[in-house]
């Protein structure tokens, strides 16, 4: 789900749905984020930051499939810069099979970012 100015989700949350694909939000607990199915977007309340999370009990960690993954700004090279608390690049290092997508507007499209050792870089940046 989108933070503040990120590029909106939930038509493709909900185009997701209906299409029958199976569809999981991260969730936050102290350091670590994973995964939960949901399968309505009602199933959903505030969390970390008071970003919409899930609320079932269904964890999805089979380290497979597509991510949507927000950001702050992107470099052409696929690499994201963040809100700095690190969740995504330790979920995409702990599952690296998911396909991993970056969602930008132009504006957050810069040549180079700053890059460490534990950063992940996106298989994919799409910007409109």
């Amino acid at each position: 789900m989108a933070y503040k100015a990120e590029v909106q989700t939930e038509m493709l949350l909900e185009q997701a749905l209906k299409m029958g694909k199976r569809v999981a939000l991260p969730k936050v607990e102290d350091t670590t984020m994973d995964f939960y199915e949901i399968r309505s977007k009602i199933e959903v309340q505030p969390g970390y930051f008071g970003i919409l999370e899930p609320i079932t009990s269904d964890k999805v960690n089979t380290g497979q499939g597509f991510m949507a993954v927000p950001g702050v700004a992107f470099s052409k090279d696929g690499y994201r810069l963040g809100y700095g608390k690190g969740f995504y690049d330790r979920y995409l290092a702990r599952f690296p099979g998911i396909y991993s997508c970056g969602l930008a507007f132009s504006c957050q499209m810069l040549e180079n970012l700053p890059v460490q050792k534990h950063d992940r870089k996106l298989d994919e940046v799409v910007y409109v």
